[in-house]
């Protein structure tokens, strides 16, 4: 039997206050202020991961934890305790085998957040795949500002939020349930472990095609969520996605839960009308019956008009002041790296972590919108599991369709990766050619910022999207635009 599985997870509860415990893969958001959380809880905390980067690693150094850069089964301590495995770590990490050689107890993120987060208090989740993280770190600002005292946790970072990983002694936590897997001895989504009682699902498409092999098997992992919900709890979900609807509608017949829709077609519960403001944000309405609530917000884009939406109804749901929550919606300014403005000047530089098909389209055509009559420049790297696949090829010929100008970055194949399931993105960009969308392709950032530079005029809109660092490129070209456009800058900070 192997030595490693779900059933074989230690608790925190039973190791001993004061206890070392070391983390395998410490630099990743989550892991890094988990971190920091236990050691603030009288734990001794080492970490070690492949590299290490900001911002999470200017905080770990900061708090003066034992870090090892590289794995080694050295670099666990002689007196640890307790390990806990970070989810991209392999069955075959040096430092996972001597867990298993030195019969180390261990655990993974999910199950540890569940039990200094969740337990005991009532559980709001937010899944789905898009939205999550700007909903619930919405969620979180709005039931702090009501004075709720809300724990929560989102894998990104807020502005106004000073830390995304908070445990308090408040009756509510909030929580972004991820459905990607936990870590490599317990292949469930990461939400398997939050135990909601109100769930918020915000959409439900083909993503992860790493863990996934088909969009039915994400819907099973959402439809086992659901039903492990406890009789009378709330689920909020998307009325407008077809394959939410249909399981809404057998939850509805099977299940004792308040199932509730939000969307822009009538025949939602609540309906949620947009309207963009050019430059501004833009002003939403929530028609609910004969009643209609309205936010002037500062996020763009039919998606955040939803997260919008969904998060001040679960809020309501929990008997939080609907006048409080309005005033306090309208103050939420985002997250960093979604739809963040880095640079406004004659040219606009805007970061995205955008890398779904779906969710390029939406930032486009709301850029498109925000900034009317100015020319909106797409640089792209598909850098995900998924969104290096050939299977969303056609899918993201729709995703590019309002773009001006396209630049991908080409993909080069890594070890365990097929080739011909990769992205074929010269020829991607042969296909948007012809369907008179302007698009190159390169391998290097040097050449994709060299081009922008080039091409550019004033009145430019530049989003740069993808889920990692696209190796500074969005660093390279705020230097470059300023150089270029000295005079006159609004430069917001990176």
């Amino acid at each position: 039997m192997s030595y490693f599985s779900i059933d074989k997870i230690t608790s925190l509860a039973n190791i001993e206050a004061g206890s070392k415990i070391h983390i395998i893969g410490i630099c990743g958001t989550a892991m890094g202020q988990l971190a920091c959380l236990l050691q603030s809880r009288g734990f001794s905390v080492s970490g070690s991961d492949k590299e290490f980067y900001d911002p999470m690693s200017s905080l770990l150094r900061a708090r003066d934890l034992e870090l090892f850069e590289g794995y080694s089964s050295d670099n666990i301590p002689a007196e640890t305790a307790f390990v806990i495995i970070g989810n991209s770590v392999p069955r075959t990490n040096p430092e996972v085998l001597a867990v298993e050689s030195r019969n180390l107890s261990y655990s993974c993120f999910p199950a540890v957040l569940s039990e200094l987060l969740i337990a005991g208090k009532h559980s709001l989740v937010v899944s789905g795949t898009h939205g999550k993280s700007t909903t619930t770190a919405l969620i979180s600002f709005l039931l702090s500002e009501l004075k709720l005292k809300p724990s929560f946790f989102f894998a990104a970072v807020a502005p106004q939020i000073e830390n995304s990983l908070v445990v308090t002694d408040g009756k509510i936590s909030v929580v972004e349930g991820d459905e990607y897997d936990s870590v490599f001895f317990a292949k469930v989504p990461k939400f398997s472990f939050y135990a909601p009682q109100t769930l918020i699902i915000g959409s439900i498409e083909f993503d992860h095609a790493d863990i996934y092999e088909t969009p039915a098997d994400i819907e099973k992992e959402f439809d086992r969520l659901v039903r492990s919900m406890p009789a009378g709890g709330t689920v909020f979900y998307y009325g407008d996605s077809p394959v939410l609807k249909r399981m809404a509608s057998q939850w509805l017949a099977d299940l004792d839960l308040k199932v509730v829709s939000f969307g822009e077609s009538d025949s939602n519960h609540h309906r949620v009308s947009s309207q963009q403001l050019g430059g501004s944000g833009q002003t939403i309405e929530i028609l609910s019956g004969g009643n209609s609530t309205k936010f002037n917000a500062s996020l763009i884009g039919q998606f955040n008009a939803r997260n919008i939406a969904a998060a001040y109804l679960a809020c309501a749901s929990l008997g939080a002041d609907e006048k409080q929550l309005q005033t306090a919606v309208n103050n939420f300014k985002g997250l960093q790296r979604r739809q963040q403005v880095v640079l406004d000047s004659e040219v606009t530089l805007i970061e995205d972590f955008a890398h779904h098909p779906t969710a390029i389209k939406e930032v486009i055509g709301a850029l498109k919108k925000t900034f009317p009559g100015r020319r909106v420049w797409c640089l792209y790297e598909p850098r995900s599991n998924t969104s290096r696949r050939e299977i969303f090829r056609n899918q993201y010929l729709g995703a590019f369709s309002q773009a001006d100008r396209v630049v991908i970055r080409e993909i080069e194949s890594r070890s365990f990766e097929k080739s011909e399931q990769l992205l074929k993105v010269s020829s991607l960009v042969e296909d948007l050619n012809r369907a008179g969308i302007d698009a190159l392709c390169f391998k290097d950032v040097r050449e994709i910022y060299q081009h922008v530079i080039d091409q550019i005029q004033p009145g430019d809109v530049i989003v740069v999207m993808s889920n990692g660092s696209f190796d500074g490129l969005v660093q390279l070209l705020r230097a470059g635009l300023i150089k270029a456009y000295p005079a006159d800058q609004d430069q917001k900070p990176l």
